[in-house]
């Protein structure tokens, strides 16, 4: 049986550090799962060139709006909200945010997710998808945290600058990645027939 190719999608750029004044009930957590692509976003997002078999999204509106341009009359887009961005919750203090939660994989604030939470509900429903996709390309569009944290279970992540997000990813002690994730980034994990993680590439 062949390999199973899992592709990793970090969604397109997107409008929210340009929105003006958002009146609303809704909370900043539904806020940020609302946010749409800005026009550059929609134009990296239609430049995306991967042929798959089977697509899925995480279900925030910048997820989708991402996916759609990988979908098509062959590839249908599936939803779950298994792949969308860890729940931060009510922040505390003045901590490093992005370094704590990566190196402390238990840290959370209250309300919120820790990136092992995170990792769980994201490897068991990518595990489910594997098991009824053998052999073929996989897509998954989803958000920085959830897929660094994903990547966290294979690999050792390293954070360069807190503020800039700027990461080293090891995989078997050899260098996958180096420098701030841009969107769309791209990650090709190779699995073979049982399952292994064989190789990871950033693509």
């Amino acid at each position: 049986m062949s390999d199973t190719k899992v592709y990793i999608i970090r969604h397109s750029e997107t409008l929210k550090d340009n929105l003006g004044v958002y009146i609303s009930t809704d909370t900043r957590q539904e806020i940020n799962e609302k946010c749409i692509l800005s026009k550059t976003g929609e134009e990296l997002a239609s430049k995306l060139d991967l042929e798959l078999d089977v697509l899925w999204s995480s279900s925030a509106v910048r997820a989708i709006g991402t996916a759609k341009y990988l979908s098509n009359d062959n590839v249908k887009l599936n939803i779950n909200s298994a792949y969308k961005e860890r729940i931060i919750g009510k922040k505390e203090g003045d901590l490093p945010y992005f370094k704590t939660q990566l190196e402390d994989m238990n840290f959370k604030y209250p309300d919120g997710e820790s990136g092992n939470e995170t990792q769980s509900r994201f490897y068991n429903a990518l595990e489910r998808i594997i098991n009824n996709n053998n052999g073929k390309k996989i897509g998954i569009v989803t958000h920085l945290a959830a897929l660094l944290f994903l990547l966290n279970k294979w690999c050792e992540i390293k954070v360069i600058d807190n503020t800039t997000k700027n990461v080293e990813i090891k995989f078997n002690d050899e260098l996958v990645f180096s420098g701030s994730l841009k969107t769309p980034d791209v990650f090709e994990l190779t699995f073979d027939e049982n399952k292994n993680l064989k190789s990871i590439k950033h693509i």
